[in-house]
């Protein structure tokens, strides 16, 4: 499977191989409506989820106001959780990364990058953390980012990238 965000929509669309060629799905549904009680707005960002999760979902979705959409082919609906803000409350969600059990939020308006603790089930409903402690990159410019093996890759509107460490950048 491979999953799309197709930021026009604000939907993520699944394509499946058929023998030398992709086809879309037409019964998967992720992207903006109701679920669980939340009103969900166009998804900004996708992460593939591990596949041993509570929701029995493929990927992770989320909008700008920290609601996180769970959502698996062969499904109806999907399944939703408010991402729980910080003390500050959110700025501007921009991207969301999967990583070694941990959601990692980009909210380049507040200057921060928040983690959160996701238990066995991929459920992340602990309260955010800061993944910069002493020095913090400037991010009013930052497009996206990544995180692996440990470094967070922060790339900026004009091409150039900042890695950072936990321990600094």
């Amino acid at each position: 499977d491979v999953y799309l965000l197709d930021s026009n929509e604000g939907r993520v669309l699944r394509i499946y191989r058929v023998g030398n060629n992709y086809m879309v799905d037409p019964t998967f549904v992720c992207g903006p409506g109701q679920a669980a009680g939340q009103i969900i707005g166009p998804l900004i960002d996708i992460s593939v989820l591990p596949p041993n999760n509570n929701y029995r979902a493929t990927v992770l979705a989320t909008d700008v106001n920290g609601n996180l959409v769970y959502c698996a082919p062969g499904e109806s609906g999907y399944d939703s959780l408010m991402m729980p803000a910080p003390d500050t409350n959110w700025g501007n969600i921009k991207a969301i990364e999967l990583s070694d059990g941990l959601l990692y939020v980009l909210d380049p308006l507040v200057n921060a990058v928040w983690y959160i603790y996701g238990n066995n089930e991929s459920i992340y409903n602990t309260e955010p953390r800061l993944f910069f402690t002493n020095q913090v990159p400037q991010m009013d410019d930052i497009l996206d980012f990544t995180i692996d093996q440990g470094f967070l890759y922060l790339l900026h509107s004009n091409g150039e990238m900042t890695t950072c460490e936990a321990s600094g950048f």
